[in-house]
């Protein structure tokens, strides 16, 4: 009979150390809803201050008076030009093939349903919430644009390609992700389509979607 050394023993009986650290890493559901209740405030602080009084409109007017015009960034007018349903739902395509590549095929499903309701709730945000008039010089008020449409599918095509990704690649994603939705706004604000404020508050609205997404156990699990 071939002894069993001591080595041997600890190797038979030793607990993964991977599987062991990344459910020490979990955090509760409970700080995932805090999070969406933050960006859910931010939201409406957003609303309130930049949408409904004259300071706030007169500060987003003159943010918009020093960066331009859409002619003078091309840049611009190509991102925009982007904005196709066949590019969105070639990167759905990719949301779900990511998800498929890393076993977490139901989070890919769950990001295209992210995207799908997030900006619904954008349309319909737009639909009901009002813009008062104040007389600022320049301001379009025949219509409200908060949040925009435009920030709102982009940073939500982001998060939703998050949940469908592993941990490990998640932020390689966010970084050049960020970059992007920046220039989004950016874009939308030089083509005189909305103001800053229509774009924070549609990055708000899609983290908070993202976030109450994240609070189901079931999709902060690692990918196999």
């Amino acid at each position: 009979m071939t002894p069993v050394t001591g080595t041997a023993l600890r190797t038979q009986y030793q607990v993964s150390p991977p599987r062991a650290a990344s459910r020490r890493r979990q955090l509760p559901a409970v700080w995932y809803l805090a999070g969406a209740a933050l960006c859910l405030a931010g939201l409406a602080a957003t609303y309130v201050f930049a949408v409904l009084t004259p300071a706030g409109q007169t500060l987003d007017r003159a943010d918009v008076d020093a960066f331009g015009s859409l002619e003078s960034h091309p840049w611009a007018h190509q991102l925009l030009s982007l904005y196709d349903p066949f590019n969105l739902a070639f990167v759905a395509v990719v949301v779900v093939v990511a998800g498929i590549v890393s076993r977490r095929w139901l989070a890919g499903i769950a990001g295209i349903g992210l995207v799908l309701v997030t900006v619904a709730t954008a349309r319909l945000l737009k639909t009901v919430l009002p813009r008062p008039a104040f007389d600022i010089p320049g301001w379009n008020t025949e219509h409200n644009s908060f949040p925009s449409g435009h920030v709102t599918v982009t940073a939500a095509l982001l998060f939703a390609l998050m949940l469908a990704l592993p941990s490990f690649l998640r932020l390689w994603v966010l970084v050049p992700g960020v970059v992007v939705v920046t220039l989004a706004i950016q874009a939308t604000v030089l083509a005189g389509w909305h103001r800053y404020s229509d774009g924070i508050g549609a990055v708000l609205l899609s983290a908070a979607c993202y976030l109450l997404v994240l609070a189901v156990p079931f999709f902060r699990r690692p990918a196999r």
